[in-house]
């Protein structure tokens, strides 16, 4: 009972005296020493007691005092904080109560030095957050489970957390909790292995399952652990292991294994390799994943240089890389060879951190390392595929480059640098320098600015500089986007297309010169009509002269009546000249001339050159043209030698149908970018079967013609970037038609 006093500090306070008597040990606590203890005694007041307890702690003081004298407590008692005489802070456990009669009531009291247990529990507590930090941290479920307890288990936050579980949602036990999340098809083999741990068949536990994630799904664990307390009969009493989720493992595993014709010979993925070494390499531990890679025992490792797991040509890149560590540079990583079990080289990757004395000398190495052999070989086969492609690129003849949009080459097969004569290194990481013909120019900004939109894709024919010149080349270019759906680099495929281009130019005089000898040939079956149009003017200029004369001769003509005559046979023989131009300007052989045209004129001019036939041939011609004057891009008389040769042949084709309206209608219509045409008449209509071969040069369904007419009009037409068709009529008859763009308006130039 002394011993027990002499740990405790006993005080007392008489609220009569207003003085505190206290105990040596209650001095001692409170840091009173020397003179200041002599007699044990010190004036005050209660409520400096309250005063000299933290502020933190006064709020429960105070309530517990009052709780006591109001008779709902037998005394007061709490752990609290005490100021010290040096302004320092004690923990201590309280326990008081007041005693005697109303009239003279006094408090007695003691208090016990907690200080080290709470700092202790301060410590403690700290250290357990530390340790579920780190577990948090690696991602690993810790399990411990003491058999002593029964089914009772301790399962770590992260390893609930790791199954989607907030930590009261698994039960804590070994069947009702753990247990019923693994998938049944493993059960049996988790249990074999389990049984052959416990019953010392094997050194540890390690086994690879699936458990239910709580959203449903099953997730891959790979599971560690060992007995590490056993009674005297050899039963198990104390478990302790951990769980890591490695589903993208092996989910990763089982696609290399499809992919790979069902390859068996993965090695198990395995945790981090650990291991502690001198400076002069020499082990002095290494974990169970590093002496397992390695096919042999840590006391087998501990003590003896790593170097002779490494190729010789390794040694002195390590020596040189352990020297290089530093205090103030004491971690890297960096990659070397070793030699597997069965003899092959692997490769490794090690991040090394070294320790140093306070002389700043090394004094032991610390370093994580794992298997990187199959990344290496996938980096190996990269390089070799791209050696591949690389050989397979330049031995193309179209020129292959990949480019940045500051303009940057990241790329250029041999196909581009022969066409530049410049080596790969004058070009590459370069800004490109491209000379553009001017009237090309146009059309590569357009592109440039198409390229930036979906679908990313565009096709462009420019001529551009290079060692042989002026050359048309065709670039087909494709933008290569990243994540965020942004354009990292443009790839082009360029292919020379000179000869081509030289090749549609031939081809297309030759059609102009076919086009002029169809017009030669579409003038002189229309003489006869072309006379009797011409004859009009003449006819009724003789007969304006001949009247003027007799009324001269005869005395009677005023000035006013030669004046009209004059102005009538003036008029008529500009009309005689229109026609005979209009003729001249059809036949004649000249350069064609693209440009802006409004349609509805051509349209006018066509219908005017055919009228006569028409006449003769008895054909209403009905003209449906655009509501608002629309414009082409065309050479005019391309394009009304088009819509003559349609109108004439809609006007033969009718001829052999008697008995049915003689009716032809030539509409016209704005589409998007573009002007539609169409010649519909009541003829018999053109067959299902000749419907494609009626445009094929020499193909004619008339009993006279060459059959060149449609086959030279489809061509003029394609020519300016349209196209030619003929679809069948409701009520009978063909409609023939042909689409031409509009001119397109320029923007602002980059």
């Amino acid at each position: 009972m002394r011993e027990k006093l002499a740990m405790e500090g006993w005080w007392e306070w008489d609220p009569a005296q207003r003085r505190w008597t206290m105990s040596p040990r209650m001095l001692e606590i409170l840091g009173v020493h020397g003179d200041r203890a002599a007699d044990g005694l010190a004036p005050g007041a209660m409520s400096d007691w309250v005063e000299m307890t933290h502020p933190e702690d006064q709020p429960s003081l105070k309530i517990q005092v009052k709780t006591h004298l109001n008779g709902r407590m037998p005394w007061v008692q709490m752990d609290c904080r005490l100021r010290r005489v040096d302004d320092t802070w004690c923990w201590v456990r309280l326990r008081a109560a007041s005693v005697g009669r109303r009239d003279h009531q006094r408090w007695v009291g003691c208090v016990v030095d907690v200080d080290d247990h709470r700092r202790t529990q301060e410590v403690l507590g700290a250290s357990q957050q530390w340790l579920d930090l780190v577990l948090d941290a690696s991602r690993i479920g810790f399990w411990d489970w003491d058999a002593r307890q029964g089914q009772r288990v301790y399962f770590s936050r992260g390893y609930k957390q790791m199954l989607g579980y907030e930590p009261g949602e698994i039960q804590d036990t070994w069947s009702g909790g753990w247990h019923t999340l693994v998938h049944p098809d493993d059960a049996a083999e988790e249990k074999r292995i389990a049984v052959a741990h416990m019953t010392g068949q094997s050194d540890h536990y390690d086994a690879q399952y699936r458990m239910r994630h709580k959203d449903g799904r099953w997730r891959w664990v790979h599971a560690r652990g060992r007995i590490i307390l056993r009674n005297a009969s050899g039963e198990p009493l104390r478990w302790v292991g951990v769980h890591t989720d490695i589903t993208d493992r092996v989910l990763t595993e089982q696609a290399l294994r499809q992919s790979e014709e069902r390859y068996r010979n993965v090695v198990q993925c395995q945790t981090e390799m650990i291991c502690r070494f001198l400076p002069d390499t020499t082990l002095t531990f290494v974990n169970e994943a590093y002496a397992r890679f390695f096919g042999r025992s840590p006391e087998q490792l501990v003590g003896r240089s790593f170097l002779i797991l490494v190729p010789e040509s390794e040694h002195e890149g390590i020596r040189r890389h352990v020297r290089s560590l530093t205090p103030g540079s004491h971690t890297a990583t960096y990659e070397h060879q070793v030699y597997s079990p069965d003899g092959r080289v692997s490769w490794q990757q090690w991040t090394d951190q070294a320790f140093f004395d306070e002389r700043g000398e090394q004094v032991e190495l610390q370093a994580v390392g794992r298997d990187i052999t199959h990344r290496h070989e996938a980096e190996e086969a990269l390089r070799a595929s791209e050696q591949r492609y690389r050989s397979l690129v330049d031995s193309l003849e179209e020129m292959i480059v990949r480019v940045r949009l500051d303009r940057t080459l990241t790329f250029v097969n041999a196909a581009f640098c022969r066409m530049m004569d410049k080596t790969p290194q004058e070009l590459l990481w370069r800004t490109v320098q491209i000379q553009i013909h001017p009237d090309d120019i146009a059309y590569a900004r357009n592109a440039e600015r198409q390229i930036r939109q979906t679908p990313h894709r565009v096709t462009v024919d420019i001529r551009q500089h290079t060692a042989e010149g002026w050359r048309w080349i065709r670039w087909q270019c494709l933008a290569l986007l990243n994540d965020r759906h942004e354009i990292d680099e443009i790839q082009a495929a360029g292919r020379d297309m000179t000869r081509q281009m030289q090749a549609q130019a031939e081809q297309r005089h030759r059609l102009l010169t076919l086009a002029h000898v169809a017009r030669i040939n579409t003038a002189g079956q229309m003489a006869s009509n072309l006379a009797h149009e011409i004859s009009q003017p003449l006819t009724a200029l003789l007969n304006f002269a001949h009247a003027a004369r007799r009324r001269i001769e005869a005395g009677q003509a005023s000035p006013d009546l030669v004046a009209e005559a004059l102005e009538q046979i003036v008029l008529q023989g500009e009309r005689a000249g229109q026609i005979v131009q209009g003729v001249r300007e059809f036949v004649g052989r000249h350069v064609p001339d693209r440009q802006s045209i409004c349609f509805p004129s051509a349209v006018e001019r066509a219908v005017r050159f055919v009228s006569a036939e028409a006449l003769r041939n008895r054909v209403h011609i009905q003209v449906q043209c655009c509501a608002t004057p629309c414009q082409v891009l065309a050479e005019v008389s391309q394009i009304e030698q088009v819509l003559v040769n349609l109108l004439l042949n809609a006007m033969d084709a009718m001829h052999d149908t008697p008995g049915k309206p003689q009716e032809l209608t030539l509409s016209a219509r704005r589409l998007v970018r573009a002007v539609e045409v169409r010649v519909s008449d009541t003829g018999p209509g053109v067959d299902e079967a000749n419907r494609e071969r009626i445009f094929e040069p020499f193909f004619t369904t008339k009993s006279h013609g060459m059959g060149l007419g449609l086959s030279i009009s489809r061509s003029i037409i394609e020519d300016h970037g349209g196209r030619m068709w003929v679809e069948p009529n409701d009520q009978g008859g063909a409609t023939f038609c042909f689409t031409l763009p509009q001119p397109v308006r320029q923007g602002p130039t980059m």
